[in-house]
C-alpha cells in the first residue's frame, strides 16, 4: 500500500515536472519569436517575401468557384435551321462539322453532384431549345416547331469541373436580352 502511495507520488511528480518543462520551452518559442518579429531586417524580410508572393500570383490564373455546362449541337439542330433557311434567298446549308462550334453554347453552374447538375439543365430545356430557335422569326418560316423532349437529339451535355480565368480585368455579367426579345411572339 505503502508502495503504491510513493508511485502514485512520483507519477505525480513527473507530470508536474513535464508540464514545469513545457511551459518553459514554450515561454522560450514564445520569447525567441517575439525577438524574431520585432528585428526589423526580419520583419522587411518577411514584407518583401509577401509581397513577391502578391505579385507572383497576380500574373496566374484565378480559379472560379463555378462549373461549366457545354451545350454541344447535334445534327438534329442544324437539320431544324437549315429547314428554316430552305425558302430564304441566301440559303447556306450548315452542317455539324463546318459549324458545330460556332453553335455551341457554355453555362456557367454551381459545382454540384453531377446528378444534380443534371436535374437543373433538364429544368431548363425549354430555355436551352429558346437559346438556339429565338433568332428565327417568324415563326411560320420554322420546319417544325421545337419541342423539350427533343433536346437530347439536339444537345449534347458536358460538364466541366473546374474553371479558371486566365484573364485580368473583372468578368461582366448582363442579361439575356435576346432571350427577352425572343419570348415575344411573331
Amino acid at each position: 500500500m505503502i508502495t503504491e502511495i510513493i508511485l502514485g507520488f512520483l507519477l505525480v511528480l513527473a507530470v508536474l515536472y513535464v508540464l514545469y518543462k513545457r511551459r518553459q520551452l514554450m515561454r522560450q518559442v514564445e520569447q525567441e519569436l517575439m525577438e524574431f518579429i520585432n528585428d526589423k531586417e526580419n520583419m522587411h524580410k518577411i514584407r518583401n517575401s509577401l509581397n513577391e508572393a502578391l505579385l507572383s500570383a497576380q500574373n496566374k490564373p484565378f480559379r472560379v468557384e463555378r462549373c461549366v455546362v457545354i451545350l454541344s449541337p447535334k445534327p438534329k439542330m442544324f437539320d431544324w435551321i437549315n429547314g428554316f433557311s430552305e425558302g430564304m434567298k441566301y440559303h447556306r446549308s450548315l452542317t455539324l462539322e463546318d459549324n458545330g462550334n460556332d453553335y455551341k453554347r457554355a453555362y456557367l453552374i454551381s459545382c454540384d453532384d453531377p446528378r444534380k447538375i443534371m436535374k437543373k439543365v433538364n429544368s431548363m430545356k425549354d430555355y436551352f431549345m429558346s437559346e438556339v430557335t429565338n433568332g428565327y422569326s417568324p415563326k411560320n418560316y420554322w420546319a417544325w416547331e421545337p419541342k423539350d423532349e427533343e433536346f437530347d437529339e439536339w444537345f449534347e451535355v458536358t460538364i466541366v469541373g473546374e474553371l479558371w480565368d486566365l484573364e485580368t480585368n473583372q468578368i461582366i455579367k448582363e442579361p439575356d436580352e435576346l432571350s427577352a426579345i425572343g419570348s415575344i411572339n411573331l
